[in-house]
């Protein structure tokens, strides 16, 4: 499975290599920052097989952003051709509830990478709003658009719902176990990581985005509850600036299984 294959070429690694490294070094960054130590380079270095004073390890700065975009690379689901011409023969509530469960799988299968990012947004070492180029456009506000036109065609889902609104609804609960889990856990008893807990915690998920898409409940907030920051390069909406700005991702990137 390619992660970010543009940043393993830039320091002409192989993905498997790049994926090494970044798998030891997300869990020190979401606690040190860019502030890696001499032992974590070499950990890392010995993990993907390359010289610690490899190109990817020279500015600590940049290995945090690279950490960072590698993260992001992790969270989402990936599909095959297979996976993809599945889902376009599914009714649009199965194929948004098997989309949301895949994404739950994701976040529980890479808990480094959810706790890296959201350790960057409590401390914001990276300055991602005025730094530009840090991470690279994500394909799965297309992804959750195309499934939401799918439905809209059809009369599944209501209007007045955007991708950007269910991308926060889905992040926010498929983080809970990592951002809220063992406070939850001492507080009330309930052990999110139990393996009924997990199933039932997936089966809610699902449940909640295909009930936030198909209610009947009445639309008041025009064509989506959240609305991005004005600005030349974005515009009044992150799918359509993404339309603009690449071509949808090949299915050769994902599989969902």
């Amino acid at each position: 499975m390619p992660v970010l294959p543009n940043s393993a070429a830039r320091y002409e690694l192989a993905p498997s290599q790049y994926r090494a490294a970044m798998d030891v070094l997300l869990p020190v960054a979401a606690h040190v920052g860019y502030h890696f130590s001499a032992d974590d380079i070499s950990s890392a270095a010995h993990a993907a097989d390359i010289a610690a004073t490899h190109e990817l390890f020279s500015n600590t700065k940049e290995l945090y952003h690279e950490a960072l975009r590698y993260a992001h690379s992790r969270i989402w689901p990936t599909w095959s051709q297979e996976d993809s011409d599945e889902l376009e023969r599914m009714i649009p509530g199965d194929a948004i509830r098997r989309f949301s469960l895949a994404t739950f799988e994701r976040f529980r299968e890479f808990p480094d990478a959810v706790r890296l990012i959201v350790a960057e947004n409590m401390f914001q070492r990276a300055t991602i709003t005025t730094t530009v180029g840090i991470l690279e456009d994500s394909p799965v506000v297309l992804v959750i658009d195309r499934l939401l036109m799918r439905g809209h065609d059809v009369g599944a889902f209501r209007t007045g719902v955007s991708a950007e609104d269910l991308f926060v609804l889905l992040t926010s609960l498929c983080a809970f176990p990592i951002t809220q889990g063992p406070i939850f856990h001492a507080l009330y008893g309930m052990d999110i990581s139990d393996a009924q807990n997990t199933e039932g915690m997936g089966k809610m998920i699902s449940d909640a985005t295909v009930t936030f898409l198909s209610t009947t409940m009445a639309t008041t907030q025009g064509s989506s509850y959240t609305h991005s920051s004005h600005s030349p390069s974005l515009g009044s909406s992150v799918a359509a600036s993404l339309y603009s700005s690449q071509e949808y991702p090949s299915e050769d990137d994902f599989n969902l299984s």
